[in-house]
């Protein structure tokens, strides 16, 4: 899984630079068992690797230089994590640089107050045996002399360093555990029983077993008392890159479904309440959430369901916390009525981002720097507006969230989750916002990144949309390519052919049926838009279909084959985009 930094509130310096390198990286050897080393440090102390572990709980590896600054910034917090951890922890930074002396290394450690063990890598060859390529390359030995965890670029905190070692330390580390990334720091709250959790949560002991999860590095959730609910609530307010859950094993039955209340008070899009069914996540809550109801459908069958609250290493907002309160299975009639109140969002066959500027036009970058483009900015679709500000609309599939999904705005450095963009009629999502020129802040260009949610698996990318408020300011934005790179760039308006394109038209399907699922021929509507309205009838497979230009249209029920009735004689809005709709008639 590939997390999102690119909104962290630091940034991790690496340098570059030419070792003898192996075909693999320090990642690569995760596991492996570190070849004994020993060395003489700079107070001239011998270091051997299996006699420190014989002592130590941990061994921390540094390689490093005297010339990288990013190894000189972390060091200060190095220095004082080691102070805290000395006793459990030992600490040794190898310079990888042949021209780094003793003499240099120690007059580096005097002047800026390093007291951890010091020493150079020539002659042991760590950094060619790892294939290190940028410094500072960090690796955690583990009491069993495994190589635990391996880091590639500065910590930027005390904190930093001192959750990564709590990761190792401890009775209950009793078998290698590797990380390729930052570990999260352990809990500091003790798990409540689970009878008492039980107790609190659900009263239904026979379909329904809550139990604390087996991961230690988990925070639990714990019981809380308020004027309106008994809940638990989690437990990792303001810790970075951590998760507080519980779980429980659930029984269901055909048709039944899964109902709970809730309460969310966190960073929008990025801090999230997520829900799984047997791992698989389902549904996500985030941002300001006061007491509210949902309900999940569940497969017949016996399944462990996550109750996660999941934090990244940004930004706190709100309470930092989620509230679960009255967990139960609901059947029949009850299941049925409670998935069907559930606010609904409008979803599409495929994901699609449409301009909404009556005079944008989509343009291609020409000549040998148009490679530079995706290396520059990731994939993108480019624009023109011929408008100081963007109108874009984006159309979600069924497996994107719009509480987790959301568009990163580089001119305004703002995080917008798409769930606050939903139209007034809840028919489509909207992102409107001004449009850079270089008269605003110097910069030509706009570049709004959506991404399905922080977490982005695998290969996955965002999708790009660069975009221009005029023909002056794409202009401009050549000559800036040109002038920095040496590449020739050109553009030129191009036709509208992708996924993303504005759409001429879209096909929909009304269907009539009974409660039996029966078809009913001779239903008639009225299909209406802002200016006319269209009737149609149901053939004899119950089916109207019509294409028409995309538009949320409104479905009005005029007339029905004697003896059925429609519980709804509202008008019902057909998704903007096109798509199904379902009317299910009662028989008298």
């Amino acid at each position: 899984m590939k997390i999102i930094r690119l909104f962290s509130v630091f940034l991790v310096f690496i340098c570059l630079f030419s070792a003898a390198s192996a075909e693999q990286g320090p990642v690569s050897h995760l596991g492996e068992t570190l070849s004994d080393f020993e060395v003489t440090t700079i107070s001239g102390e011998v270091f051997r690797l299996s006699d420190v572990l014989k002592e130590k709980e941990a061994v921390f590896v540094n390689l490093w230089a005297t010339w990288c600054p990013p190894c000189r910034a972390e060091f200060p917090y190095l220095e004082e994590a080691w102070q805290q951890y000395q006793d459990r922890v030992s600490v040794i930074a190898l310079s990888v640089e042949p021209n780094d002396s003793n003499e240099k290394l120690l007059s580096f450690a005097e002047e800026n107050g390093l007291s951890f063990l010091i020493g150079s890598d020539t002659g042991i060859g760590l950094d060619a045996f790892l294939g290190v390529t940028g410094i500072p390359t960090s690796l955690i030995v583990d009491r069993f002399g495994h190589i635990a965890w391996v880091g590639v670029g500065a910590q930027a905190s005390t904190s930093d360093f001192t959750r990564l070692f709590e990761a190792f330390l401890g009775n209950e580390y009793t078998e290698t555990v590797v990380w390729d990334h930052l570990p999260p720091r352990k809990p500091s709250v003790t798990p409540s029983d689970e009878s008492e959790l039980q107790k609190i949560l659900s009263a239904d002991e026979r379909r329904i077993i809550l139990h604390n999860p087996a991961d230690r590095n988990l925070w639990p959730m714990q019981p809380i008392q308020n004027d309106s609910h008994t809940a638990l609530v989690s437990t990792n307010i303001g810790i970075d890159d951590s998760t507080s859950a519980i779980y429980a094993t659930v029984t269901a039955n055909a048709g039944d479904a899964l109902a709970f209340e809730f309460r969310t008070s966190t960073e929008a899009a990025m801090d999230l309440f997520s829900i799984a069914i047997d791992n698989t996540v389902v549904k996500r809550f985030g941002g300001e959430h006061s007491w509210s109801f949902w309900a999940l459908p569940m497969p017949e069958g016996i399944h462990e369901i996550q109750f996660r609250y999941e934090k990244d290493g940004s930004m706190h907002e709100g309470e930092d916390a989620v509230w679960l309160a009255n967990l139960r299975l609901l059947s029949g009639d009850a299941a049925s009525e409670a998935l069907s109140s559930l606010p609904s969002y409008p979803v599409s066959d495929e994901f699609a981002v449409l301009i909404k500027n009556e005079n944008a036009r989509p343009i291609k970058f020409t000549g040998a720097g148009a490679s530079l483009i995706p290396q520059y900015f990731g994939k993108t679709d480019n624009w023109i507006l011929s408008d100081s500000e963007l109108h874009a609309e984006f159309r979600l599939t069924a497996e994107m969230d719009p509480e987790a999904a959301f568009v990163y705005n580089y001119y305004e450095g703002s995080i917008l989750p798409l769930v606050l963009t939903l139209a007034p009629d809840a028919s489509t999502f909207i992102v409107s916002t001004l449009a850079d020129s270089s008269e605003i802040t110097g910069y030509p260009q706009n570049l709004l990144q959506f991404y399905s949610s922080r977490n982005l698996i695998g290969s996955e990318e965002p999708y790009s949309l660069l975009y221009f408020a005029d023909e002056k300011q794409a202009d401009l934005f050549v000559e800036l390519i040109k002038n920095s790179t040496g590449y020739s760039l050109g553009w030129e308006y191009d036709e509208i052919t992708s996924v993303f394109d504005n759409a001429s038209s879209a096909d929909y399907t009304l269907y009539f049926t009974n409660t039996l699922g029966n078809p009913i021929p001779g239903v008639i509507v009225t299909v209406c838009d802002e200016t006319s309205c269209l009737p149609m009838t149901s053939d004899a497979d119950g089916i109207i279909t019509f294409t028409a230009a995309p538009y949320p249209y409104d479905i009005h029920i005029i007339q029905m084959p004697a003896g059925y009735t429609y519980d709804d004689m509202q008008n019902s809005k057909a998704p903007e985009a096109g798509g199904i709709m379902t009317f299910m008639l009662s028989q008298d």
